[in-house]
């Protein structure tokens, strides 16, 4: 099955990083990477030998040091700023957030940063509607995370100072742009020469060469003030790439990874200078590369909750392993080395077994009570995906090995389509486009098409281009039966559904 999904518009032709090498976060060691956000949940880890892990080892069993009170901005020094009235104002008092809607207020200071009325007018866009718009739950102000923690940053040297600050500000105009254009596409006669679109790809292009000529530096090495900027540069283009329906979203977030693994891996990056923004910054970044959404922030960006979603993770790791384990079965079938074999048979039986065991564990989480806290919305998300994961494993040949046709799997099917479709009759529409891409495929006859009309009904009001879905839920249909999934990502490149997941 495929964890790949959504939106827009067609690729954008712009080259990935210069460095020809892709390295996954699971090529960083996350072992020292620990806290206590997760108490009760105990995950354990799974040894892959010298098999690829393709997944954020950390993300298995995931904690982060708990940060409550507020700390200075990244990069913060003492530093003072001119009023109007010409007095020094000592301004390390106030927070990033503050700040940054003050020189809001004033164009003529604002312009120090955005040199161009067309760059001011974009980034109010993304203060007033793209970050509003980046969260499930709404949240406004300073509690809006990507306004307390991500936009301050352009609020840092002035524009042509430093490769790291214009990456970052080019990287958020680029969203911004992508963002005006989404919005105002349905009112153009010609809606496939959207300039706002092609801005954004111009923008995307600027910042990519940024990172690039910063990377070529070592700029992410050298200062931790960089690192945080490019981190956050990779960041968002990941969610202009995702939103584009890019192809070539592995770019960005090759310049992100290779900035952690430059400061020694997430615990030493952040260990250096614990600070909020930049715990926000490194947790939403291993999302992105995953699963685009396990953080502190997790139920105002996407209505669900940490179990869920880290239960999701396991699934998506052993699925990964399973996939390994076929490539290395037929890549030994011209060998038939019994060494070889005996670890095939050895990892499938354990794999099997920790499918079934997480299948308990998912039924036992599911099945808990409440917290009292909890939003109606919050709560059908995450019953939901978790029901679609449970489908997933219930059918899947290293877990139950249940017929897709089977009542026991087309029920839980039912319950999924029926509680979506209770949830848009009262008007609630998120959380639920990931859940229904992992449980299409295993949908049979009259499910499938009540899938596809679920997905026409959650269209607008969800960033997706209905074709891409479509093509993304028939090729989950269709790549289900094909035994050569190691020609997935190949397939998924051909037919323009290679798009980073939700």
């Amino acid at each position: 099955m495929t964890s790949m999904t959504v939106p827009l518009n067609s690729p954008v032709t712009l080259q990935p990083s210069n460095d020809p090498s892709h390295l996954p976060l699971g090529d960083i060691d996350w072992s020292n990477f620990t806290s206590d956000l997760a108490p009760g949940l105990t995950i354990g880890t799974y040894p892959l030998d010298f098999l690829s892990m393709q997944m954020p080892d950390w993300l298995v069993n995931f904690e982060l040091p708990a940060t409550t009170a507020y700390v200075e901005p990244l990069n913060s020094q003492a530093y003072t700023e001119t009023t109007l009235n010409g007095t020094l104002t000592d301004v390390t008092s106030r927070t990033p957030y503050e700040r940054q809607m003050e020189i809001l207020q004033r164009p003529d200071e604002l312009a120090v940063y955005f040199p161009t009325e067309e760059q001011r007018q974009i980034f109010h866009h993304f203060v007033n509607e793209t970050a509003p718009d980046l969260l499930v739950i709404p949240a406004v102000g300073a509690n809006n995370p990507w306004l307390a923690y991500l936009s301050p940053l352009a609020i840092g040297q002035p524009s042509g100072q430093d490769v790291s600050h214009d990456a970052f500000r080019a990287s958020l105009l680029s969203l911004a742009s992508f963002d005006i254009g989404m919005k105002m596409n349905a009112a153009l006669k010609h809606s496939q020469n959207n300039a706002m679109y092609k801005l954004s790809e111009t923008q995307r292009g600027l910042a990519m060469q940024l990172l690039d000529l910063g990377a070529n530096m070592n700029a992410g090495k050298n200062d931790l003030g960089a690192a945080d900027l490019i981190v956050a540069a990779a960041l968002v283009l990941a969610i202009r790439d995702r939103l584009a329906g890019s192809q070539e979203w592995e770019g960005p977030l090759d310049h992100g990874v290779q900035a952690i693994a430059a400061q020694d891996g997430p615990a030493a990056y952040l260990g250096k200078n614990p600070q909020v923004e930049r715990r926000f910054l490194l947790e939403q970044m291993a999302c992105v590369e995953l699963l685009d959404g396990l953080q502190d922030h997790l139920a105002l960006v996407y209505g669900w909750d940490r179990p869920a979603l880290q239960l999701c993770a396991r699934a998506m790791i052993i699925w990964d392993e399973a996939r390994q384990l076929d490539n290395l079965e037929r890549d030994n079938a011209n060998f038939s080395y019994p060494a070889v074999d005996n670890y095939i048979r050895m990892r499938k039986s354990a794999l099997s077994l920790q499918s079934v065991q997480l299948l308990d564990q998912i039924k036992l989480v599911r099945n808990r009570p409440w917290p009292l806290t909890q939003s109606t919305r919050a709560m059908r998300g995450i019953t939901i995906l978790l029901l679609a994961l449970e489908i997933a494993l219930m059918a899947d040949p290293l877990g139950l090995e249940v017929d897709v046709n089977d009542e026991k799997v087309q029920s839980k099917v039912r319950v999924v389509l029926n509680t979506v479709e209770e949830a848009i009759s009262q008007g609630s529409y998120s959380g639920f486009l990931l859940p229904l891409i992992w449980m299409a495929v295993c949908a049979v006859s009259e499910n499938k098409q009540r899938v596809e009309r679920l997905f026409a009904r959650l269209q607008p009001h969800y960033r997706i281009d209905a074709d891409l879905m479509e093509r993304l839920a028939k090729f989950d249909w269709s790549a289900y039966v094909l035994e050569d999934t190691d020609k997935w990502e190949e397939i998924m490149k051909i037919t323009k559904t290679y798009v980073p997941i939700f």
